[in-house]
């Protein structure tokens, strides 16, 4: 699922790049500005994201969370389900569990929102990869 239309006209960069194991990062908007903390995103989910053994190819799940100040996650929920639980709960499970518990370290200071939404979309390793977007917060920290 791909929310770039939600994002303001004068934010939107769409960036792709391949950044660690089996992950394609597209990500628009304010990543330009803070490469290392979208990096450590990046990083942070690589790290705690372990797929269940033997699941087929061509499954996706995408999930919904919005970074606090603070660097923990609130707001998470699924978007879209691959329809194998094992898989849909362990995408989850990486963000809300493990990295979504202060492995992102605090918004940069420079950032103007209060909240960093982002929609991550999971794909098991050997098919197709990964992909992060983010949807930009107004100022008053709600979403785009």
């Amino acid at each position: 699922m791909c929310i770039r239309d939600r994002a303001p006209a004068a934010t939107v960069e769409e960036e792709s790049e391949l950044s660690g194991e089996d992950i394609e990062v597209r990500m628009e908007g304010v990543r330009r500005d803070f490469p290392q903390y979208y990096d450590n995103i990046i990083r942070q989910i690589s790290r705690c994201f372990r797929p269940p053994q033997g699941i087929p190819g061509g499954l996706r799940t995408t999930v919904y969370f919005v970074i606090r100040q603070d660097g923990t996650v609130a707001d998470l929920r699924f978007v879209e389900q691959s329809g194998n639980p094992d898989f849909d709960f362990e995408a989850l499970g990486a963000v809300g569990d493990c990295a979504g518990q202060g492995r992102f370290g605090p918004l940069p200071e420079e950032l103007p929102y209060e909240r960093l939404p982002i929609l991550f979309e999971f794909r098991p390793p050997g098919g197709d990869r990964m992909q992060i977007l983010d949807l930009p917060a107004r100022q008053d920290g709600t979403s785009t």
